[in-house]
């Protein structure tokens, strides 16, 4: 069965996959649900090897805009 995983590494922000049973992972990229070539082994050894995996993770939640304003106020001289 499919398994949601959610990858952190340090600065970035963590993104979402489907890893499958044979170890073959896909992500929505750019609205296209993408199969990586790799196996999840192949990612831990390489780009992951630091990361921080989270299985069946709940919904990301969208982090809050920072206000404009408050911005624009301070270059305002």
């Amino acid at each position: 069965m499919p398994t949601p995983i959610r990858v952190h590494i340090a600065g970035a922000p963590p993104f979402d996959c489907v890893l499958y049973p044979d170890g073959t992972q896909t992500a929505v990229i750019n609205g296209q649900r993408l199969r990586n070539m790799l196996t999840i082994a192949d990612m831990l050894e390489m780009n992951w090897a630091d990361a921080r995996i989270e299985f069946n993770p709940p919904p990301l939640v969208d982090q809050p805009e920072r206000p404009q304003a408050a911005v624009q106020e301070a270059l305002i001289p």
